[in-house]
């Protein structure tokens, strides 16, 4: 069981570490995070098979972190010093829910609940998991989230991404424009595996869509919609690299 600890104070992390080496030999791996906001990059590339989770933390508590996420598909079980957080806390499905300091009893409760989960529910989670990391590592279609609701678009027809601070705005051919609260560094994790490249801190561009490059002195490319892209310097010759030259 690879087992990933999320808590500001680094003595419970430790602590809890030791009691799950010393009596639950069901764990194999430990993670600790002592920074939320790491734990979170983390998350959101790695699944575990169990997240031990504090609430109280600054900056981002326990709750926020798992709604970064989105669809969780690892066990929580959240652990802290306040018990008033109990009912939110299995609206998020948690396994359990452990005050602090933790009880072995009630810790080693805990990771049985785990792995007595029935066997073809388990299998099942796994395929799902093994079938999502496919999906996202490559996708053909992404979802857009906004107020009204979800737009699924398909990641050929984008024709570039640009930043507007922490949102980012799709352009298409057809002259659409989609926005997103996710910052452009985000779009870019998601898509750079689509033939997608950041050729300016501002722009993210679909490589299918470059119609002509301008030389200068970063130069410029002209889009497939006609729009003009400034590339930075610093990337002139990583971007120029990719192209064979007649």
């Amino acid at each position: 069981m690879n087992v990933v600890i999320i808590d500001d104070e680094i003595y419970c992390c430790e602590v809890l570490q030791l009691l799950l080496q010393k009596h639950c030999k069901q764990v194999a791996n430990i993670r600790i995070f002592s920074n939320a906001s790491e734990g979170l990059s983390y998350l959101k590339h790695t699944q575990p098979d169990l997240l031990f989770l504090d609430i109280e933390m600054p900056i981002l508590n326990g709750f926020d972190l798992l709604k970064e996420i989105g669809e969780i598909h690892f066990n929580v079980v959240f652990t802290t010093a306040y018990d008033q957080y109990a009912v939110r806390a299995f609206k998020f499905n948690a396994i359990d829910y452990l005050l602090k300091p933790i009880d072995k009893d009630e810790l080693i409760s805990a990771i049985k609940k785990i792995t007595e989960k029935n066997p073809e529910e388990k299998k099942r989670g796994n395929e799902i998991l093994k079938m999502k990391s496919a999906f996202q590592k490559n996708p053909d279609l992404i979802a857009i989230s906004s107020m009204d609701g979800i737009t699924f678009i398909e990641v050929k027809d984008i024709v570039y991404c640009e930043s507007d601070g922490s949102y980012t705005a799709f352009f298409f051919n057809d002259n659409r424009r989609i926005q997103t609260s996710k910052p452009i560094k985000d779009v870019e994790e998601t898509l750079s595996e689509s033939g997608f490249y950041r050729i300016h801190q501002s722009y993210l561009i679909n490589m299918k869509h470059i119609r002509k490059y301008i030389r200068g002195d970063g130069g410029e490319v002209v889009m497939s919609n006609g729009k003009t892209i400034n590339v930075s310097r610093q990337k002139k010759q990583e971007f120029l690299g990719f192209f064979s030259k007649i």
